[in-house]
């Protein structure tokens, strides 16, 4: 129901947001969601068929048809094994938690797409080609929300270690990646001090240094295992073929140590800041 999870968004946000920045009903998110819903809102409004919101609806469905090929593309280029690509692009697409995101209008969808793409290109690809198309990805990242910022800056700093280690120290590469990453910097900046008077995209989620003061802690620790375990929306219990993520784990870890490290700590960082 998105009507209902509009009303349980604002309602966190009111409680999160009061007396702090004088936020009060407004959610602070970015625009990148907004962006890439306008074509399929101008449609479903101007068109009569299929209407609001069932356009949404759709062009988020083909985003969630996207996001499935880019899972077949990057476990085809790990391991060379077409059926296995099939096995784990469909356990992947037609079972929770992704499953249900096909049908809700959020940006984990549009994000996964770029992310799984931006994965690929850094570990799996070999065209340097697609250099300008790598760094519009991962300037488009963040767009989507605050929470992709580690991400975002782990993946640009391995990005800008592949041109400078791998000999490939041409000007485009460096501008290829820098300019598109520091634009949309800038654009999240200017957006978030015009809209929310706050000019720094995370602040509210490291308010008066809380995000450190509470990173250490043992109740980080406990919801960091709860995103795995809780009987309700832990990831396991939710989709207990995932525990064989653990197995793929080691897998990587054998095989490519530098690819499993990036994963790890990258990952690792997103749960533990998510927590």
């Amino acid at each position: 129901d998105f009507e209902l999870q509009v009303d349980q968004a604002n309602a966190v946000c009111n409680e999160f947001m009061s007396g702090r920045f004088g936020l009060r009903g407004r959610s602070v998110r970015p625009f990148g969601l907004p962006v890439l819903l306008s074509p399929a809102y101008l449609w479903g409004r101007h068109m009569p068929w299929p209407g609001l919101p069932h356009s949404l609806y759709l062009w988020i469905g083909l985003f969630y048809v996207w996001l499935g090929v880019e899972f077949f593309r990057l476990i085809q280029a790990a391991t060379n094994r077409p059926r296995l690509a099939w096995f784990g692009t469909l356990a992947a697409m037609l079972l929770p938690p992704l499953a249900p995101y096909a049908f809700q209008v959020y940006p984990e969808i549009p994000a996964a797409v770029l992310i799984l793409r931006l994965f690929r290109r850094e570990f799996y690809g070999d065209n340097d080609r697609e250099r300008f198309t790598d760094g519009l990805c991962l300037a488009c990242i963040p767009m989507f929300h605050q929470k992709y910022m580690f991400l975002f800056v782990m993946s640009g700093l391995h990005l800008l270690s592949g041109v400078f280690f791998h000999r490939r120290k041409q000007i485009l590469d460096w501008l290829a990646l820098i300019v598109p990453g520091a634009l949309s910097l800038i654009a999240l900046s200017v957006f978030f001090g015009q809209r929310f008077d706050i000019w720094l995209p995370t602040a509210p989620y490291s308010v008066q240094g809380s995000l450190l003061k509470n990173l250490f802690t043992l109740h980080t620790l406990k919801v960091i295992g709860a995103q795995f375990l809780d009987r309700k929306w832990g990831l396991i219990m939710v989709c207990p073929l995932l525990v064989f993520t653990f197995s793929g784990i080691i897998a990587l870890w054998r095989r490519r140590p530098w690819v499993w490290l990036w994963w790890f700590t990258t990952c690792g960082g997103f749960i533990v800041l998510l927590s």
